[in-house]
C-alpha cells in the first residue's frame, strides 16, 4: 500500500487542579469539535482479540443524509465495542504520556515546541509541490523514495530551496547528509525502512539498520512507519509478525506509525472507519506511549481498477476528516497523509493527487489548520481528572 523506500538490512511536573481543569475543558472542546464532523467515540485499549470493550462506540457516519459520508456498515460494518475511558481520565480521550520535549533528545531533529504538531505528507516530491503542500498546512515530508540517488533533487533543489523539512534515507546516506552543510540543517530525521514487518524483515534486521545510522549520526531520530503486522489485531497480524510480538518491533525505532486503510482493503477488509481508532489502540498497546505514535490518513485511491479493491469507494472529504479525528481521539501524536492516487496514473499528479484533488484538498487544509491551531493541546500528555 506504502512504496519501500530504502534498504535494509545495512515530564511534566504535577500541575494544580484548575490548570487540569481548564486542560480538560480545551480537550473536551476538540471532543466536541469531532461531534461536529458526525464523529463521536469512546477510546480505549483494546482487549486481547484486538477488539476494544464495553460501551459502544459510534462514528456517526451516514446518520446525516447528504453528507457525502457513508455508513460504516456499507463498508464491513459497524464499529466494534469499546471500553470505558480508565478512572480517572477525561471520557473519550486516550491516555498517552508523550510530551514535545522529547525532541530535545536530538540536536538536529524536529522542534521541541509545544505549538509544533507532525502533519507529514509520504513520499511526495518538494522539488515539485512544495507550494500546494505548504498551503494545505502540511509541515513534514517523509519517505522520499530513492532518497540517496536524488538526494540533490530531494534536498538541494527541493527542501533547501523552499526552506522545508524531511525525515528520509538510510545508513548508506548518512555520510552524504553529513557533507552537505547546507543541506543537512533540512533533515530532521531518517527511514530507512518502511512497513518491515509486511516484507519479512526480521526485528534483528531493522534493528541493525537503526543502529548502523545511529553509529553515524546520533544527532537525528529515526522514524519507522509499520504496516498491517501492528494495524490488525492477532490472528490476522500473525503472518506479517513471524513469531514476533508487536512490541519487539515497536521498540526499535524513535518514532513510529502505522497503516491500514481499512475502508479501501479487499484482503482483510473492507472494514469501517473504526479501524483508524483501533489501529491506534493496538499501537499504544505495543508502543511505548512516551515516543510519538502517528497514524496513516489515506486521502485518494489506494489500488488500481484491476487489483483487488480496486472498485471500493474513495474516502469522501467528509471521511478523511473524521478519519483523522478518530485518529487523534484515540491518541495519534502526529498524521501522515498518503496521497497517491492509484487510481489514476495516467495524471502527472497521481502521486501527489490529495494536493491538486479540490474537495480533498480543502478537507486537508481545514483540518490541518485546527491540528496546527490546537498544536499546544493535542501535544499535552493525558492527564487524570482531580
Amino acid at each position: 500500500m506504502v512504496r519501500h523506500c530504502s534498504r535494509l538490512p545495512e515530564s511534566a511536573g504535577p500541575e494544580s487542579a484548575g490548570r487540569l481543569r481548564r486542560r480538560w475543558a480545551r480537550i473536551g472542546g476538540l471532543v466536541a469539535l469531532a461531534g461536529g464532523i458526525g464523529l463521536t467515540a469512546s477510546m480505549s485499549p483494546v482487549g486481547p482479540d484486538g477488539h476494544q470493550r464495553g460501551r459502544e462506540a459510534t462514528t456517526g457516519v451516514g446518520t446525516s443524509p447528504g453528507t457525502g459520508s457513508r455508513d460504516p456498515g456499507s463498508v464491513g460494518g459497524s464499529a466494534p465495542p469499546s471500553a470505558d475511558a480508565p478512572p480517572g481520565t477525561a471520557p473519550g480521550v486516550a491516555v498517552r504520556s508523550f510530551s514535545p520535549s522529547y525532541w530535545s533528545r536530538w540536536s538536529n531533529g524536529p522542534p521541541a515546541d509545544a505549538d509544533w504538531f507532525p502533519i507529514g505528507v509520504f513520499d511526495n516530491d518538494p522539488y515539485y509541490n512544495d507550494a500546494a503542500v505548504k498551503a494545505a498546512g502540511l509541515n513534514l515530508y517523509l519517505g522520499l523514495y530513492d532518497f540517496g540517488s536524488q538526494y540533490r533533487h530531494y534536498v538541494t533543489d527541493g527542501l533547501v530551496r523552499h526552506g522545508s523539512h524531511a525525515m528520509a534515507g538510510d545508513a548508506a546516506d548518512v555520510d552524504q547528509v553529513a557533507a552537505d552543510r547546507v543541506g543537512r540543517r533540512r533533515l530532521w530525521g531518517y527511514q530507512p525502512a518502511d512497513e518491515p514487518e509486511m516484507k519479512h524483515y526480521d526485528v534483528p534486521d531493522i534493528r541493525a539498520a537503526y543502529d548502523a545510522i545511529r553509529a553515524k549520526d546520533p544527532t537525528r531520530p529515526i522514524f519507522i512507519g509499520f504496516g498491517k503486522g501492528l494495524s490488525l489485531p492477532r490472528p490476522q497480524s500473525n503472518y506479517f509478525l513471524q513469531g514476533y510480538e508487536p512490541s519487539e518491533y515497536c521498540a526499535v525505532p524513535d518514532v513510529t506509525a502505522a497503516d491500514y486503510y481499512g475502508p479501501q482493503d479487499a484482503q482483510h477488509g473492507p472494514d469501517g472507519q473504526w479501524v483508524y481508532g483501533r489501529t491506534m489502540d493496538l499501537m499504544r498497546a505495543a508502543c511505548d506511549n512516551a515516543k510519538p505514535i502517528w497514524n496513516f490518513v489515506d486521502v485518494e485511491k489506494v489500488n488500481a481498477p484491476d487489483e483487488p479493491g480496486g472498485d471500493l469507494p474513495t474516502p469522501t472529504p467528509l471521511e478523511i476528516k473524521q478519519n483523522v479525528w478518530l485518529s487523534i481521539i484515540h491518541g495519534a501524536t502526529g498524521i501522515v497523509y498518503f496521497c497517491h492516487d492509484f487510481g489514476d496514473r495516467s495524471v502527472s499528479t497521481w502521486d501527489s493527487k490529495c494536493l491538486y484533488d479540490r474537495p480533498r484538498t480543502r478537507a486537508i487544509t481545514e483540518t490541518n489548520a485546527l491540528l496546527t491551531k490546537y498544536a499546544a493541546v493535542l501535544n499535552s500528555p493525558t492527564r487524570g481528572t482531580p
